[in-house]
């Protein structure tokens, strides 16, 4: 929030973003450009400088450099590209929500349970809900709010969540969505998609994977974020492939430049390949790119020394 303090207000801002309450941050700009060579601690992180002044113009000027920071962004999962598209990736794991209708005094009542909410830190999604007017939230296993949940439209939730300390439980109640009107068969027809807030979970590495209602699992084209990452000397990607066919995995540095490319013929469903650290012959700030077919996904990776 441009307060030049890290605190829960900063929260506030983030979810109300995620959950599509605003689009953009009242206080603070979507980008953040800092002087490359400016020095900064945890003493001086806000002095930061925006500017650069050239005392004269010169044909060798490469180290007149801004780094980028997007706001908000906390875990640098941000992803940018050379041709100004993106694309959302997943790792191929989900986390299976399950809904259980309810009936009450006051209306219909929505019970989510999961049966692998396991070492889970967070959460969020999109909920179609059929027609029914959400009327409170009721915490369960976890802290779930009404500050949790936004209601964008009559047919439309979002939902934000996340603790400090990671939680497991297994099909207990997680938290209550009570609705008013006494349609049981209207939660028959909910949904959890990504229309408006992006349906994923988080694990206490921050890994990101699919939330999902019951047991489906993803049939979708997807590139996972390679693990570990940071590494020293291999790291693994699996990719999810909706039917089996040719792929090419590109390695590319932060100006595009090809530093290895990988070819092959993979399986319908979920695979994996290894790269080693001696084979890439560099460190610092990778990206990756898998193309299979249509489909094309990227995701950044660093090598460390």
């Amino acid at each position: 929030n441009n307060d030049q303090v890290i605190s829960a207000a900063d929260l506030v801002d983030i979810r109300k973003l995620v959950l599509e309450i605003v689009d953009e941050f009242p206080s603070n700009n979507s980008w953040r450009f800092v002087d490359a060579a400016q020095v900064l601690t945890t003493s001086n992180a806000f002095a930061f400088n925006e500017a650069i002044d050239i005392i004269a113009l010169n044909a060798n000027m490469d180290n007149e450099d801004f780094i980028a920071n997007k706001i908000g962004d906390v875990n640098g999962s941000v992803i940018l590209s050379a041709t100004g598209s993106t694309t959302e990736v997943r790792n191929g794991k989900n986390l299976n929500m399950n809904f259980t209708g309810v009936t009450t005094a006051e209306g219909v009542s929505v019970e989510v349970t999961s049966a692998n909410f396991s070492d889970i830190v967070g959460y969020q999604f999109t909920m179609h809900t059929n027609g029914l007017e959400l009327v409170s939230v009721e915490a369960g296993a976890i802290d779930m709010t009404d500050d949790n949940v936004a209601v964008l439209d009559r047919n439309t939730l979002t939902m934000s969540w996340n603790t400090v300390s990671a939680v497991s439980v297994s099909n207990e109640v997680l938290f209550t969505l009570n609705f008013a009107g006494s349609d049981l068969t209207a939660i028959e027809e909910m949904a959890i998609t990504s229309d408006a807030t992006t349906a994923e979970a988080y694990d206490t590495d921050l890994t990101v994977f699919d939330v999902v209602l019951g047991s489906e699992a993803s049939s979708e084209f997807a590139l996972g974020q390679n693990e570990p990452n940071p590494f020293e000397t291999q790291t693994t990607i699996q990719f999810y492939l909706p039917q089996a066919g040719d792929a090419t995995l590109t390695v590319m540095d932060v100006t595009g430049k090809i530093v290895t490319q990988l070819n092959g013929t993979y399986a319908k469903g979920l695979n994996t390949i290894t790269l080693q650290k001696a084979d890439l012959a560099t460190s610092g700030v990778m990206y990756y790119r898998l193309e299979s077919g249509e489909y094309s996904a990227t995701k950044k990776m660093i090598i460390v020394d």
